[in-house]
């Protein structure tokens, strides 16, 4: 009867061990057929050994990252997707966000502004995160306006750039941030005495 247990707990592991391999083969396949056919006419062959290797389809994502940044981020995201706890999950992720924050239109830092948060709640522990937090105040510094104008993005920015000062005075981002905090904040300044002065001739 004890042989009969051993022998059943042997075959159980033997079927567990081809499932997880089968999952796998599953896994790596459905990723060459989603890699191939989601860059619509621009179809990608991309071999199994790459797609099984976190490092291998990163370094791929960073050779598309300026001639094609929506093939780049397929690459990159699937880095994250498939290997969560990798180092190079943290690297696709701020190399997406990078990519959106280099385009600097208003919809792009947006989407930049996002990844970047993303970045912080998903690697809070990062050495990255004061870069992220900084890039987050800089998506919105990039499109201050001059005083007199709506300063809704100078406050925004402001916002950003403090937090990176209170959760990351150590960092070297941190010296960064207070200028662009003083900045900010002259900018206000001005913008408050163009409004009073203003008023005060009409």
């Amino acid at each position: 009867m004890a042989m009969d247990k051993k022998a059943l707990f042997f075959l159980r592991e033997k079927q567990n061990n081809m499932m997880k391999k089968l999952s796998l083969a599953l896994t790596i396949s459905l990723l060459c057929l989603m890699i191939s056919f989601g860059c619509g006419k621009k179809t990608t062959e991309i071999s199994p050994e790459v797609a099984s290797s976190d490092e291998a389809l990163f370094k791929l994502g960073e050779k598309f990252i300026k001639k094609d940044p929506e093939k780049a981020r397929l690459y990159l995201r699937q880095v994250i997707d498939s290997f969560p706890k990798s180092f190079y999950a943290q690297q696709a992720k701020l190399a997406i966000a990078d990519s959106y924050y280099r385009k600097r239109d208003e919809g792009s830092m947006i989407l930049a502004a996002s990844e970047y948060r993303e970045f912080i709640s998903l690697f809070p522990y990062s050495p990255s995160a004061p870069l992220a937090q900084h890039q987050i105040g800089m998506t919105f510094y990039r499109k201050v306006l001059k005083p007199g104008r709506d300063q809704t993005k100078t406050k925004q920015a402001l916002a950003e750039f403090k937090k990176v000062v209170t959760n990351y005075p150590l960092s070297e981002e941190a010296k960064s941030a207070q200028e662009k905090i003083l900045d900010c904040e002259d900018r206000l300044a001005e913008h408050t005495l163009h409004i009073g002065v203003h008023y005060y001739r009409v």
